[in-house]
């Protein structure tokens, strides 16, 4: 393993200079028609999540938001895919509401946001470990999401892919069977791949479930087959984790692990061995789960890199929020507290990567459509002082320094070859 960060002064000056509260900034970077982008959301739960009596779905607004920020931005951005990292919910299947309002949200990817028309980005949903039906040690049953941001979505009556998104979204894994060790397993559609055009390339997108089983990797190296050399990105909810230290996320597979038996569930190393080291067309794997940022580069059997890079945003982790002691002009945004707004909740953050092949860099960015920010380093490494000048508090609740704008180098052509 080796890190790799790289602090962008430059662009951090140009951010303090728009970091404008309530409002949405220009774009840190001038997307000239060479770049394109990628939005990562991560772990929607607290955003759906029902509070209990008296309180119910205190912040139910904080992922429209997200996702009306995205299909609004999608030509100014470039924005060529995006991908829910899971955790849409937190109660698992106890409380269909939070589901309501995650199909809500995503909804708002589509045209009138109806999902029976087309979308207006390419997009995949991860099966999160809130996203199964209990929580209940090795219990993989997962009816709500099957139904709601699963085959039930992306499928019509009749079980095909649906004609608005053939255009994008290439298929699932339900029915798909594996001839495994102890007998044939089959998909039930957590697992799914979608694909986009971006910069003249074609891209592979993999979209796999917690702790993925070994009839999900199966599933996922045909897929791969099926589009030899295209760059491919996995998408998986739990990897790595936060902060600079970014070791594998091990513990206990999120209460998902079946071990032995006809399908045991995979953690990290494990997926790392089973599925990503011996393709070398998968260059990136993106997660979140655990707080912070985190970055992880581990070579493949190629010798070549695999950027595996983490985000999560939503936890009370020391705060869990960006405030300021003084309302802003016009009062605070819709559905946030100010300065009390400390509970479990997050702040709508969001991550864009910017991928810029004449630069030969990927850049990752972090921004709130709920608060109108770009996080920046206001403060160095005294994350927790407040900033006299503007009122703004930078909090541990997200990075801040060589974390919060990180510039990845990646060489495009010499990795996938020149652009045809």
């Amino acid at each position: 393993m080796r890190m790799m960060r790289k602090t962008v002064v430059a662009v951090v000056v140009l951010l303090v200079g728009v970091l404008v509260w309530g409002a949405d900034p220009v774009p840190p970077l001038k997307m000239d028609g060479g770049q394109w982008s990628l939005v990562a959301l991560p772990d929607p739960q607290s955003y759906t999540e029902n509070y209990g009596p008296g309180k119910g779905h205190m912040y139910e607004g904080r992922f429209d938001k997200q996702t009306e920020w995205i299909a609004a931005g999608v030509k100014a951005w470039n924005i060529r895919f995006v991908v829910d990292l899971g955790d849409n919910v937190q109660n698992f299947a106890r409380q269909p509401g939070e589901w309501t309002l995650a199909v809500r949200a995503l909804n708002k990817l589509h045209v009138e946001g109806d999902p029976d028309k087309a979308a207006v980005v390419p997009y995949g949903v991860c099966c999160g470990n809130h996203d199964y039906d209990s929580g209940t040690k090795g219990d993989l049953t997962s009816t709500m999401f099957e139904k709601n941001l699963g085959p039930g979505r992306f499928r019509d009556a009749q079980g095909k892919v649906k004609k608005a998104i053939k255009d994008w979204f290439g298929g699932d894994d339900l029915g798909w069977e594996w001839a495994g060790p102890q007998g044939p397993v089959k998909g039930v559609g957590r697992n799914s791949w979608q694909w986009f055009e971006a910069g003249g390339r074609k891209y592979l997108h993999l979209t796999l479930e917690t702790a993925v089983t070994d009839q999900g990797i199966a599933w996922a190296k045909e897929v791969l087959k099926g589009h030899a050399g295209w760059p491919t990105i996995v998408s998986t909810h739990a990897m790595i984790d936060g902060g600079k230290a970014a070791g594998w996320r091990l513990g206990a597979l999120m209460g998902r692990e079946v071990k032995g038996g006809q399908n045991p569930t995979n953690d990290a190393p494990m997926i790392m061995n089973k599925l990503v080291k011996d393709n070398d067309q998968i260059f990136m794997v993106l997660c979140g789960h655990m707080f912070l940022q985190g970055h992880r580069v581990e070579k493949n059997a190629k010798g070549n890199d695999v950027h595996i890079l983490e985000q999560c945003y939503h936890l009370d982790y020391n705060g869990g929020r960006v405030c300021r002691r003084d309302a802003p002009a016009g009062g605070w945004p819709s559905g946030y507290d100010g300065p009390d707004d400390t509970t479990r909740n997050g702040s709508g953050w969001l991550t864009v990567f910017v991928f810029d092949e004449a630069k030969k860099t990927i850049t990752r960015f972090t921004y709130s459509p709920l608060l109108g920010v770009w996080a920046t380093d206001r403060q160095g490494d005294d994350r927790t002082k407040r900033d006299g000048q503007d009122g703004v508090w930078w909090n541990r609740s997200y990075p801040t320094g060589d974390d919060v704008i990180e510039e990845i180098p990646f060489d495009f052509t010499a990795r996938f070859g020149p652009v045809k």
